[in-house]
């Protein structure tokens, strides 16, 4: 389970479409991961922020296939 305290980002950022890449490369891969999306509808210059999150454990590994994988 992934909780604030054993959680480690791996992607943050305003692109819905490199948001869903991350998603993707993370289930392909079988690393579970959770997430967080932030409205920001009311400043003009951003919509959402996504936040992508693994366990800690699995934070090597998967910032590993993100890299090598967008």
């Amino acid at each position: 389970m992934i909780l604030f305290w054993n959680r480690y980002e791996v992607y943050v950022g305003t692109s819905f479409q490199d948001f869903n890449n991350v998603l993707d490369i993370l289930a392909a891969e079988k690393i579970k991961y959770s997430f967080r999306t932030i409205d920001y509808s009311t400043m003009p210059r951003y919509s959402n922020m996504y936040y992508v999150y693994v366990h800690k454990k699995n934070a090597e590994r998967a910032t590993w296939f993100l890299k090598h994988g967008l």
